[in-house]
């Protein structure tokens, strides 16, 4: 079994050598997505350093949070480890997240239990979102990727106020959950065939609002796979303390991190997630 890692990486890009070297095991590949807008000069020397065990992905997609590019960028990540045609698991990871466990604890856990789905997931509306529980991301176009967040919910407005609503697929649930999942190599193929055959799919979700926290929830959920999953995703996110949401892990988080079971962990942000990071590598045995 294989292990590949779909890094989405956008800022931070030095914490990512730090992040391939406690999820490096010999049967780990890496494969990464950078923002357009980043300079990807020193990702390229990690591609030297672990010998062919880091890809990068030639096409970069400008990413605008909520817009459709980070979904465009996760399916070219997905493209290329499925191309490999090795069975494994495919891990979404952010450039601000970082291993709880070993490489090999984590490897040894997945291979157990191949087979399973881990994809946080609900059934829309949930209370859990606003915005009429999660609907109006879906009822009403968005254009993120063109316009940003300031003119597509002027737009939003506009389409509350003449009553335009969206319509459905017909027999499909939406859901939504986390961006952040690890899905099966079978279960990623899947997905894969059913967009090349249901273009309206992706056609869609273009223009939804965050569609990473519904795309894959909802399609994977509406599939022959939603008997295998697992309504957790294996990470430690904290979306109730705030002030940020997540928050941003401090050392006052440590206790909870190390205690949680989680695989991973996010997000680590700036020098009190470096911090963080140090105590965490020191726990793992990791060189710091």
């Amino acid at each position: 079994m294989k292990i590949f890692y779909l890094i989405l990486a956008h800022h931070q890009l030095n914490r990512l050598d730090k992040l391939i070297t406690a999820l490096n095991h010999e049967h780990a590949q890496f494969i990464l997505h950078v923002d357009k807008k980043a300079d990807i000069r020193e990702i390229k020397e990690l591609r030297k350093k672990y010998q062919g065990k880091v890809v990068l992905i030639r096409r970069r997609f400008d990413i605008a949070w909520g817009g459709y590019n980070m979904v465009k960028a996760t399916l070219s990540l997905i493209r290329k480890a499925v191309k490999e045609s090795e069975k494994g698991y495919l891990v979404l990871l952010s450039g601000e997240d970082f291993p709880l466990k070993s490489a090999d604890h984590i490897y040894d856990g997945l291979h157990e239990n191949y087979g399973v789905e881990y994809i946080e997931h609900f059934a829309l509306p949930d209370p859990r979102w606003s915005m009429n529980g999660g609907l109006d991301r879906i009822n009403y176009y968005w254009h993120i990727d063109e316009l940003k967040r300031e003119g597509s919910f002027t737009t939003y407005i506009d389409q509350q106020q003449t009553g335009h609503v969206r319509p459905y697929f017909e027999g499909i649930i939406p859901c939504g959950g986390s961006q952040w999942w690890c899905i099966t190599f079978e279960c990623a193929k899947y997905i894969l065939r059913f967009l090349k055959t249901n273009k309206i799919y992706e056609e869609y979700y273009k223009y939804c609002y965050i569609p990473d926290e519904m795309f894959f929830q909802t399609l994977i959920l509406n599939s022959p796979f939603k008997h295998n999953v697992m309504n957790n995703n294996l990470r430690y996110i904290d979306w109730e303390s705030g002030p940020q949401f997540p928050k941003e892990l401090t050392m006052h988080d440590l206790d909870s991190l190390v205690k949680s079971g989680k695989f991973w962990a996010r997000k680590f942000k700036d020098a009190v997630g470096v911090t963080v990071i140090s105590e965490i590598e020191k726990d793992l045995g990791l060189p710091l």
